[in-house]
């Protein structure tokens, strides 16, 4: 009878720890796709119910609706066929025409350099490059002017300058902040070219023919760019056909007649002066002004009215 008892006890308690076993394994399933296994961790938006609205939720408690420009804008293949094709026939329309352009800007480098009394002569340096394994030449002013480092008095102007435009910053009201930065970042590239022909006058390695060589190829190389930086950023918008090649062409040619301009100007100041306003120049007024002149015309561009209907 107690033995009876005892293998009746000994098999119940096998029995339920097969039991605790089983249910601890996965047991297999008979379906052909078994339930994929619960993630171990949660989002922040399932344990934080307030976090979707607290991403779109101002500093003073508004509600940060999307730009116009991201919640209006639906971009088809259509326009991407057209981006693309207008800034291809843009960019082969302007390779046609650069020479001519370089030739332009020669000549009238060549008419003001006696006016402005920078001394030297004006020729012709040819840059090659292939586009789709076609060999291009390239022919862009050069100009055999000298400049000279600063002597004493310049030095000592340019001094004072700084310490003007330093006090001048200082003393603005709070209206005018955003210029007292701009003369604070002036007088600290003026300065640090201050320091360098102070220490180290022979030691610059840049002379002001390669200094304005490089500043119009870097005209040519942002006018080439053009079509294609407004190809990624406004041709796919439902502007106008005309729109797109009319803001193109603004932007073009106004920074093909600015170019030889800003030549003039950089030679005149720096072989008037010296070398030593060649970084303030390069820094303030070279590639950073003709990258503000086409974001103005960008800004201008995006304000004009978009076409309502049929998209071209």
């Amino acid at each position: 009878m107690m033995q009876a008892e005892v293998h009746n006890s000994v098999g119940s308690s096998l029995s339920d720890n097969t039991a605790t076993l089983s249910e601890g394994q996965p047991q297999p399933s008979d379906s052909p796709n078994p339930p994929e296994p619960k993630a171990r961790g949660r989002r922040v938006a399932d344990v934080i119910p307030w976090w979707q609205d607290l991403r779109h939720q101002g500093s003073r408690g508004g509600t940060i609706e999307p730009h116009r420009s991201i919640a209006t804008v639906a971009v088809t293949r259509r326009d991407i066929f057209i981006s693309i094709l207008l800034s291809s026939l843009l960019s082969l329309l302007w390779l046609v025409l650069m020479n001519g352009v370089t030739l332009w800007w020669e000549k009238l480098i060549a008419f003001w350099m006696p006016w402005l009394g920078i001394g030297g002569e004006v020729s012709r340096s040819s840059i090659p490059f292939s586009v789709a394994g076609y060999e291009i030449q390239i022919f862009v002013p050069a100009v055999s002017t000298t400049a000279s480092s600063p002597n004493s008095a310049i030095w000592l102007i340019s001094l004072v300058g700084v310490v003007v435009l330093l006090v001048a910053a200082q003393l603005m009201i709070k209206r005018f902040l955003p210029m007292a930065y701009l003369l604070r970042w002036v007088a600290f590239i003026h300065c640090t070219a201050l320091i360098f022909f102070a220490l180290y006058p022979a030691s610059f390695s840049y002379t002001l023919p390669q200094y304005l060589s490089g500043l119009l190829l870097a005209n040519l190389t942002i006018i080439s760019l053009v079509p294609f930086a407004l190809g990624l950023t406004y041709y796919i918008f439902n502007f106008h056909l005309i729109k797109k090649i009319g803001l193109t062409v603004c932007i073009m040619g106004h920074l093909i007649v600015f170019a030889p301009l800003q030549f003039l100007l950089h030679a005149y100041v720096i072989h008037s002066l010296s070398l030593l306003f060649m970084p303030m120049f390069h820094l303030l007024f070279g590639i950073p002004l003709l990258v503000l002149i086409f974001v103005s015309f960008y800004a201008w561009g995006m304000s004009w009215h978009e076409r309502v209907g049929s998209r071209v």
